[in-house]
């Protein structure tokens, strides 16, 4: 399987699909930062059904802090569930297709932001936070969905990312004269 297929495989299920797409517009090695800029975050925020009424560069501070506290939380520590870059949401319940679904209240940035930590604390809630992470390659960072029977998962590609990283190991066993 090519790394970019099984990449496409690893697709988090909702609630969490958009806040995997949120972490991955940080840098890194193929792409830009999205929200390297307020016209990039209006951009991605568009595409994504995000349809802000303003950008000021607090909002756009918001949602970098937002971004990298949550990823910094999913790469420290698969299990973590504190999320510091999104102190106090406003959240409200709604029904959905006679479900009681948690969502986020506000208009805007505030409503995206109140929106991905009612993803957050739904994932929480049915265990499935804990199945989104983030790549440790330095070349890759990715945030992809674990889909491992045990959630034993580490890196996005087996094929890839496992693989440097192994061929890393070996070299450096090889320089230290260890077998």
């Amino acid at each position: 399987m090519n790394p970019s297929a099984e990449r496409v495989s690893r697709r988090a299920p909702e609630p969490l699909t958009l806040l995997q797409e949120f972490l991955n517009t940080h840098r890194h090695a193929d792409r830009v930062d999205k929200l390297a800029s307020i016209s990039r975050a209006r951009v991605w925020l568009r595409d994504h059904g995000v349809a802000p009424l303003s950008c000021s560069h607090v909002d756009l501070a918001r949602l970098v802090a937002a971004r990298d506290g949550l990823r910094s939380a999913l790469g420290g520590n698969p299990g973590c569930t504190g999320v510091p870059a999104l102190p106090h949401p406003t959240l409200t319940w709604e029904f959905h297709d006679d479900r009681l679904v948690l969502t986020g209240a506000g208009r805007g940035i505030e409503r995206f932001l109140n929106d991905l930590a009612a993803a957050v604390v739904t994932a929480s809630l049915t265990g499935m936070w804990t199945r989104l992470r983030v790549c440790p390659d330095d070349q890759c960072g990715l945030a992809f969905w674990d889909q491992t029977r045990n959630r034993s998962a580490v890196y996005c590609s087996s094929s890839g990312c496992a693989n440097r990283a192994r061929q890393r190991a070996h070299r450096a066993r090889i320089r230290t004269g260890r077998p």
